[in-house]
């Protein structure tokens, strides 16, 4: 008898152990590996908060000017007329006029006509293409201020056909892709 009740103190104990201080104990190592993980979420958050001051920093120190050039080298929409219009007179430089433009478009899933832009970056893109009639040497002219532009163009294809009747003048079909950052509302 007198080693009964220490035997079911024991049993008890045991039990409690196992059915309540056990699972609880687990249960809190889980809660304190969660905090954990939103305490590093919570010093990551910081780190960004403190890296965005200062990139906003710099970027208040930026001159309008600046700002603009920045605007025309990746702008935050596409002006399809005023990129059209930039070209013609980088063309008009060297002596040639840009013909037949042609914007590369497909169908939205509303059925309305968009613009071709690549999906899940954080840029979109548009190409078209044109055709001019040069000489060899006015073209070459022509691609190099294309090249040195302000706005990023990428000339994705050319082909050169000979004009009847012109010796030194050819037609040249250009093929063009542009990038244009847009915003996030443009995203969704």
């Amino acid at each position: 008898m007198k080693y009964i009740l220490p035997l079911i103190l024991i049993g008890l104990s045991g039990a409690l152990f196992l059915t309540w201080i056990d699972p609880t104990y687990k249960e809190i190592q889980v809660l304190q590996e969660e905090n954990q993980g939103y305490d590093e979420a919570l010093a990551k958050t910081a780190e960004i908060r403190e890296f965005r001051k200062s990139i906003q920093s710099k970027f208040n120190t930026l001159s309008s000017d600046n700002l603009s050039r920045l605007g025309s080298l990746l702008p935050s929409r596409i002006d399809n007329i005023k990129l059209i219009l930039d070209i013609n007179r980088i063309a008009a430089t060297n002596g040639m006029t840009i013909r037949d433009i042609r914007i590369d478009k497909r169908e939205s899933s509303e059925g309305r006509e968009t613009i071709q832009s690549e999906e899940d970056k954080l840029y979109s893109t548009i190409q078209f293409s044109f055709s001019v009639v040069s000489t060899y040497d006015n073209f070459k002219k022509f691609l190099d201020d294309l090249a040195i532009s302000l706005r990023i163009i990428d000339v994705t294809s050319v082909s050169v056909s000979s004009i009847s009747g012109e010796d030194n003048f050819y037609r040249y079909d250009v093929g063009i892709k542009t990038y244009w950052l847009p915003t996030p509302n443009d995203l969704e």
